[in-house]
């Protein structure tokens, strides 16, 4: 274990350490023994934030992410973070703004704009939703995520060749991401087939 100029450093290292294991819950322990000792490190919130959102709680995630972003106005991944919350808990109006504020910070943040696409998108925005896709490509050409979910747009908008061009290079580049989303995406049509059977 490297040498630590204090402990709350010390415990934010063990908070890493757990998350990096896959122990959100252990992190978040060790993310708050930090704060309590010195609770002017954004990243500590930051990090405690992503632990929170790994294990469901998206209003204690959005708490963190607030007070990083208190900390640190700048924090651009803060407020990527805090507009993918506030868009899975349906506040899409406050997911664009979050969203806007990390694109206006770092233009070049390609997951910003991949997630204001998706936000664009339920709110029936198509072409900006296009828009921000290709953006997110063009900044990170090997953006799996991004080249599925233009896919998803194209398809819904009937092109079908360039939906079936975005879906192969989103294979290409992450076979795994792309089962685990088309297996979503069977069983929420699925869930919705049955909800519209048994009503």
């Amino acid at each position: 274990m490297p040498k630590f100029s204090s402990a709350a450093e010390r415990y934010h290292y063990l908070g890493n350490s757990k998350y990096q294991s896959g122990d959100h819950r252990g992190a978040i322990i060790e993310y708050t023994k930090s704060i309590q000792i010195n609770s002017k490190n954004p990243v500590v919130y930051y990090n405690r934030g992503v632990s929170y959102s790994e294990i469901g709680n998206k209003q204690n995630a959005i708490m963190d992410y607030s007070k990083a972003i208190l900390l640190n106005p700048n924090y651009a991944l803060a407020f990527n973070n805090r507009g993918i919350e506030k868009y899975e808990l349906g506040d899409y109006q406050g997911a664009i703004d979050d969203l806007n504020k990390a694109i206006i910070i770092n233009p070049n943040m390609s997951e910003a704009y991949d997630s204001r696409g998706l936000v664009r998108n339920k709110l029936g925005d198509k072409n900006l939703a296009i828009n921000d896709f290709n953006m997110a490509v063009n900044i990170k050409t090997n953006f799996a995520e991004a080249y599925y979910n233009r896919a998803i747009v194209k398809s819904d908008l009937g092109d079908r060749q360039g939906a079936i061009d975005d879906y192969c290079q989103a294979r290409r580049l992450d076979s795994d991401m792309v089962f685990k989303k088309d297996k979503k995406l069977l069983l929420e049509k699925l869930f919705n087939i049955l909800n519209t059977n048994f009503l």
